[in-house]
């Protein structure tokens, strides 16, 4: 079940049925269905405050043993009156060490360890961790940018170092910050300068916003592109060089009216969203 602002009681309560229907249509024995609840934490802000059933769900009644597992994922803790009634896990934050080994982890899908250049290489990527650290530490703009951005970052720059070789590194990763660590006029100025003071970047020029957008079109991995605009003029000259790319363009926009706000809503959008993936349409 994926929690959101617009989920209900209802809808939670359906799937808690479904997985006890197929425990009663597999013939029960040792199989025990899960039901995972993600992004439990934002189902908690929804205004009809459709959490308030898992008190029983949670709870068995009337035998030793639950008739459904439960897992929940969240991103900040839930009322205690929910986690007392379950195992609660907590990751904590990474740090300094646990970022350079995950770097490294990354960085070995793509360098050879064979190659001149690797402990260079390895040397980049250690410093591209203690400048994420103290970014997080200093960032004026809490929580804008996270450990998705730093572990695309060290993909980007591993994989283009893999083709272009350490030499190139200075540009290299200018564009990979900007890439993954833009979207704000106070949060990036912020991180460029933090990546600078650790990695000489020679003073590059920054490149056009529409060069950062063309080349992640470009890049068969690269992440889905958010880009935040403001007003009609900016959006047409996005699908100008959308359609420019040659691909075909799925356009979509959401909706504020009351009936919209619904879990059935939601699901429909997500078939489309998934339709335009499986055709390899820009959406």
């Amino acid at each position: 079940y994926q929690g959101s602002e617009a989920s209900t009681s209802d809808g939670i309560i359906h799937v808690f049925e479904k997985a006890r229907k197929y425990t009663r249509e597999s013939g029960g024995g040792d199989k025990l269905p899960v039901v995972l609840l993600d992004e439990i934490g934002l189902a908690e802000c929804a205004p009809s405050n459709p959490l308030k059933v898992l008190h029983s769900l949670l709870e068995p009644s009337g035998s030793d043993f639950p008739d459904v597992a439960v897992v929940g994922i969240s991103n900040w803790a839930l009322d205690p009156a929910k986690m007392n009634r379950a195992i609660h896990l907590s990751r904590t934050d990474l740090d300094e060490i646990g970022l350079k080994k995950t770097a490294a982890a990354i960085a070995s899908q793509y360098i050879n360890s064979k190659r001149t250049d690797c402990v260079a290489i390895k040397q980049l990527c250690e410093k591209l961790a203690e400048a994420y650290r103290i970014y997080q530490d200093k960032a004026s703009v809490k929580h804008f940018h996270g450990l998705r951005d730093f572990y695309a970052l060290i993909k980007t720059v591993t994989q283009k170092l893999a083709q272009q070789g350490i030499a190139k590194q200075g540009k290299i990763v200018r564009t990979a910050i900007l890439r993954n660590f833009g979207g704000d006029t106070v949060a990036t100025p912020q991180a460029i300068k933090l990546f600078d003071e650790r990695i000489t970047m020679n003073n590059l020029p920054t490149p056009p916003i529409q060069d950062l957008i063309s080349e992640n079109l470009k890049d068969q991995d690269a992440r889905h592109l958010m880009v935040i605009i403001h007003g009609d003029s900016a959006f047409d000259r996005l699908s100008k060089m959308l359609k420019e790319s040659g691909r075909r363009i799925e356009v979509m926009f959401g909706s504020r009216f009351a009936e919209d706000d619904s879990d059935e809503y939601n699901y429909r959008m997500l078939s489309r969203i998934i339709l335009c993936m499986e055709q390899d349409m820009v959406l």
